[in-house]
């Protein structure tokens, strides 16, 4: 027969069990970022891909914030859905989203380069239209 003792160090037991797991798949697994939580969307609408692809890096300053989560063709260019980190930096909604390489043979990555650094500041459903990308190589 179990004993209350035993049961409550079952309970207790099992409690520390499931915030381990808890813990370990929103920080390590990134289980938090596959149901949105932590981050919100942010669209930047430009004129051509640029090269730029879908889990591409986002930075500001930098500093990794985010990753292109989405691109979706439209009569005028491409809409890149960029998913930002919300413990990140706050960055100013006066930014240009450029597409930018890491080097001559490098991956691309969309860099939030700010052109104020006052507020207002980017949050969930804001739209970049200031965009930059670079020249194509012919």
């Amino acid at each position: 027969m179990i004993s209350r003792l035993q049961i409550r160090q079952l309970i207790v037991l099992a409690v520390l069990a499931l915030v381990t797991l808890t813990y370990t798949g929103i920080h390590y697994a990134r289980l938090g970022s596959a149901v949105g939580i932590g981050e919100y969307t942010v669209r930047a609408v430009f004129p051509d891909s640029g090269g730029i692809f879908t889990d591409a890096e986002v930075t500001y300053q930098g500093v990794a914030v985010g990753r292109v989560s989405a691109l979706r063709l439209t009569n005028a260019g491409v809409d890149v859905d960029l998913r930002l980190k919300t413990g990140a930096a706050r960055v100013p909604a006066a930014s240009t989203a450029v597409v930018a390489d890491r080097s001559a043979v490098g991956e691309q990555f969309v860099d939030l380069r700010p052109t104020s650094a006052a507020g207002p500041f980017l949050h969930e459903g804001s739209v970049i239209t200031d965009v930059a990308i670079p020249p194509p190589l012919d």
